[in-house]
């Protein structure tokens, strides 16, 4: 759902799976180069605020392998 809405808002990102990643920490890569503009960056975030919003992203550390 997320890289689905993140590809239909214009935004590529590439997956960041298991094995490279641990397990419970698959997520999705960002990369910025400096052919990025501040509009492309405005939006990207606001895409992700969306996603945010509506809960469908989780903490990019699972709640247990936190620091205290």
């Amino acid at each position: 759902d997320v890289s689905e809405r993140l590809w239909k808002a214009g935004q590529y990102v590439t997956l960041a799976p298991y094995p490279g990643v641990p397990r419970d920490e698959i997520g999705f890569r960002v990369q910025l180069t400096a052919a990025h503009t501040e509009q492309h960056v405005d939006d990207l975030n606001n895409v992700l605020t969306e996603l945010a919003r509506d809960g469908a992203l989780r903490p990019a550390i699972p709640q247990q392998r936190r620091p205290a």
